[in-house]
């Protein structure tokens, strides 16, 4: 089963025919990302703050710590810069699948989603100091 998710996740993400199928996110991509420096002096004041671990992403759904998680179903890579995921969600009674693409500028320290090759949100990566 999972490798027919990971082969789906290759044509929902459009990932070149090079990509490589992976357990786990991998280290270029974890840690914690904001929008902003606010965001990164207290993810919770960004709502669109997310915290990558290897096999979970997950994202601050109000001003308390409360958190949603997502846990990784499958995981693609292109080169060392380009991710794609597809997460299974478990919030307020529910359950949801997301598949996500994410591109790291080559510094490392800037992270775009690039879900569906819309204008993707920009997400700046926070210290380990930082985060609250």
């Amino acid at each position: 089963m999972r490798r027919y998710i990971a082969i789906a996740l290759l044509f929902v993400c459009g990932l070149a025919l090079a990509a490589e199928a992976r357990k786990a996110i991998p280290k270029e991509f974890l840690g914690y990302w904001g929008n902003n420096s606010m965001s990164c002096q207290d993810l919770r004041v960004d709502l669109r703050a997310i915290r990558i671990e290897p096999q979970r992403i997950n994202r601050f759904v109000n001003s308390s710590e409360d958190e949603i998680s997502g846990k990784v179903l499958a995981v693609a890579t292109s080169g060392k810069l380009e991710l794609a995921v597809i997460l299974e969600f478990r919030g307020g009674g529910e359950t949801w699948i997301e598949a996500r693409q994410f591109l790291l500028s080559a510094d490392m320290n800037t992270m775009t989603d690039i879900t569906g090759r819309q204008d993707g949100m920009v997400f700046k990566r926070c210290n380990k100091t930082s985060q609250k």
